[in-house]
């Protein structure tokens, strides 16, 4: 122990910057999960607008919106049962006056359709 206080009395400036690079990962590491929280929390606004009672998604799906689809035989069978809609989500980017647009179309029939951005 006594060996160990010396080292750090003697070598403060390499402790000082030990202490900061962890300080500086331990920030990024908040930065970063409070981002992540962020996007999740937007994303998952878009579907608590619509107020939904039910929504319907592909087993395989694992939960997630972008990763399912469903077969035509499926949409028919959801119509029968109830009265349904199907909502078909694409999202992707277009380069729009030589900038890159991320973009999402929600639409439930040819007549109407709902575009988003996001830069």
């Amino acid at each position: 122990m006594f060996l160990a206080l010396k080292e750090l009395r003697h070598e403060k400036l390499r402790y000082l910057m030990l202490m900061i690079i962890t300080g500086l990962i331990a920030w990024m590491v908040f930065l970063l999960a409070g981002l992540a929280n962020g996007l999740n929390t937007g994303m998952r606004q878009v579907v608590d607008q619509w107020q939904l009672s039910n929504i319907v998604l592909n087993a395989s799906a694992n939960k997630n919106l972008n990763a399912s689809s469903l077969s035509l035989s499926d949409l028919k069978q959801v119509k029968q049962t109830s009265n349904k809609t199907a909502v078909v989500q694409y999202a992707g980017a277009i380069k729009l006056k030589q900038q890159k647009v991320d973009v999402s179309f929600f639409w439930n029939s040819p007549k109407s359709i709902y575009f988003a951005t996001a830069n």
